[in-house]
């Protein structure tokens, strides 16, 4: 079966759910009984939201309990760890995200979700998962694209291009993080975190075998690899890096322009933060003129969000270009592992993210 561009990319997606809502509720506010230390807490019907994650399933529900006397009442988001073998990532570790986004609770300038409490175990739902309170605010939307539908097509020019900005102001600050401090080195030891390029790059030679096994992989990551394994520049810092830095993983407040937090902490490692860069305006132009249609006006291009980046962090744009096949090989790869999920086999192969690859190492 062949797909179009636009059919690759808002087809229904092999989305993780839930068997029987009403039996989470019920244990979800059995286990919340204990974390919160009182016997009144009620839990709404839970809700998985449209567009759940391929790589995790999200519950919403609200709760309302009593404690000392006074009456709460809190929205919370939950995250699960999904199993079965259509996920997107060979494995998972929720409890790096949420002991990183714990982490993060000490610095205001990278905003980030409340965090309610973890179990790890998967004794309770019989999956690990954590509860976070839920953000108030709008997200751009994934699909399909921002720059096609959504409510930031119809902002002016000059919020499209504040938000813009400010999503890059706000991941600035993250790359600024001390990751030598007490606490940074007290998370990295707790995890295994990609440390370096050359582990980051096995992980990915290693998912392209993982996706595709003993059949021929798709011909442009297979290229894009190669030359950046002989390519590697020095890293210029060691920073924490988003993993899945883009638009559609950035809250934004309702009725303003100012970012309410950052979001999706599964591709988190340690490295150069200019991949985070590149992924996000890598992502932006292939879902733009990669497929075809025209950018938000608002929204800058790659030199000026590059030259905001390194004006904000202090680092060098010198290797945008290597980190951006690398964002694409990245891209290319999970989009192919999306496809063979789907049954779309010859998709994987070939189809738009891999064309706009080969066109980016066309212009080295």
């Amino acid at each position: 079966m062949a797909y179009s561009d636009t059919e690759l990319t808002e087809i229904d997606r092999p989305t993780p759910q839930i068997d029987d809502p009403e039996a989470v509720r019920v244990a979800m506010q059995h286990w919340l009984g204990d974390v919160l230390g009182t016997q009144t807490v009620e839990v709404s019907p839970v809700t998985v939201p449209d567009g759940n994650g391929m790589s995790n399933i999200t519950l919403l529900f609200d709760i309302r309990y009593e404690i000392n006397g006074t009456q709460e009442q809190r929205s919370i988001v939950g995250r699960l760890q999904a199993g079965g073998d259509k996920l997107v990532f060979p494995s998972y570790n929720l409890s790096l995200q949420y002991d990183f986004m714990r982490y993060l609770e000490g610095f205001s300038q990278v905003p980030s979700p409340v965090l309610l409490a973890e179990e790890p175990t998967g004794t309770v739902l019989g999956t690990p998962f954590y509860l976070m309170e839920r953000t108030e605010g709008r997200v751009p939307t994934d699909a399909p694209a921002y720059h096609r539908d959504g409510w930031m097509v119809g902002l002016s020019a000059d919020d499209q291009r504040n938000m813009w900005c400010n999503g890059i102001d706000a991941m600035a600050e993250l790359h600024k993080l001390d990751t030598t401090s007490a606490e940074a080195q007290a998370l990295t030891k707790a995890h295994h975190i990609p440390a370096s390029l050359p582990e980051q790059l096995q992980y990915w030679e290693d998912y392209r075998h993982w996706t595709f096994g003993e059949d021929p992989g798709n011909a442009a990551c297979d290229q894009a690899l190669a030359w950046l394994k002989t390519h590697q520049p020095e890293a210029q810092t060691i920073a924490f890096c988003w993993g899945d830095s883009r638009m559609p993983n950035v809250m934004f407040n309702n009725h303003e322009t100012a970012v309410a937090a950052l979001l999706d902490w599964e591709m988190l490692t340690l490295g150069d933060p200019l991949q985070d860069l590149a992924w996000w305006v890598y992502l932006d132009e292939l879902f733009s003129v990669g497929m075809d249609t025209p950018r938000l006006p608002g929204l800058p291009d790659r030199m000026e969000t590059a030259a905001q980046w390194s004006q904000k962090t202090g680092l060098s744009t010198a290797h945008l270009d290597y980190y951006i096949i690398y964002a694409g090989l990245r891209f290319g790869l999970i989009f192919s592992r999306i496809m063979r999920n789907m049954g779309a086999a010859d998709a994987a192969l070939e189809n738009f993210a891999s064309q706009y690859l080969e066109k980016q190492m066309q212009a080295l």
